[in-house]
Order: structure tokens, then C-alpha cells, then sequence
């Protein structure tokens, strides 16, 4: 199961994510661990992602989750909402994941890895991708 840290205010739009905003717009389900589906993650609509993904939202805060099925909209699309301790629910659900088998799982690392510029896209100056890339990616991985 991919996991994608998103602490820039750019969201999606942050280059130092590489082609992973493509691979977004593919997924059939979203997973958000204390990370409201807000103008980050374009409310979570379409093209930013899937008309047909749906979401687990999962928050320690009541208030956040309502939040969260307001902004998203349509309530067929949350498969859960509950409350969670985001760093726990984390845990757990990568000791599931562990068990599971997948290619999709390398085809997002493969995007996060990508350096060339998205469709549509400019691609900033190279000198600073690595910088932001490192610096997001060390914060991911504590």
C-alpha cells in the first residue's frame, strides 16, 4: 500500500511529489490518516482524483470527519470515516499491508521518483528538486 506524506501547503501541485499526481487520479480507494481532503488534495474531486475513489478517513478529532464528508460531498464515496489516532491506525494498517501483493505499490514509487515534468506542467529548476525531495522524503520516513 503506498503511503504518501503531503506536509507542503502545494498539495498536489508540489513538485518535489514528481508524477505521483497522476497516480492519484488512478486510485480506487484513499486513505487519509489525520489529513483532511481539503484544497491539498483538491477537496478530492476530479481530475486531482478518481470519480468513482472512494475514501477512509480516519481522525481523532469528531469535528474533522464531518468536515471531511462535507468536502467531499458525496457520502456514497467514504467506505469509513472513523476515529483514529493517526499514527497508530498507520501502524496497523502497515503491518496488514505487508501481507498484501502488488504491483500498483511500485508503479507510485516509480511516479514519487519521476524528475521529468507532469503533463501540463513546467518543471521547476532542477537544483531545488533534490533539495525538497530529500528534505520531504527524511520527514516521511521517521
Amino acid at each position: 500500500m503506498p503511503a504518501i506524506c503531503m506536509e507542503s501547503p502545494r498539495g498536489v501541485n508540489d513538485p518535489c511529489l514528481g508524477a505521483f499526481p497522476t497516480m492519484l487520479a488512478q486510485a480506487d480507494l484513499v486513505v487519509l490518516l489525520g489529513k483532511q481532503p481539503d484544497f491539498t488534495l483538491k477537496f478530492g474531486q476530479p481530475p486531482a482524483v478518481h470519480k468513482d475513489a472512494r475514501f477512509i478517513v480516519l481522525d481523532p478529532d469528531p469535528e474533522a470527519l464531518r468536515r471531511a464528508g462535507y468536502a467531499i460531498g458525496d457520502p456514497s464515496r467514504i467506505a469509513l470515516a472513523a476515529l483514529a489516532e493517526p499514527y497508530a491506525a498507520a501502524a496497523g494498517l502497515t503491518a496488514a499491508a505487508k501481507k498484501l501483493p502488488g504491483a500498483w505499490a511500485g508503479e507510485v514509487e516509480a511516479a514519487l521518483a519521476s524528475t521529468g515534468p507532469r503533463p501540463g506542467r513546467s518543471s521547476p529548476p532542477r537544483r531545488a528538486r533534490p533539495r525538497i525531495r530529500s528534505r520531504s522524503v527524511a520527514r516521511c520516513r521517521r
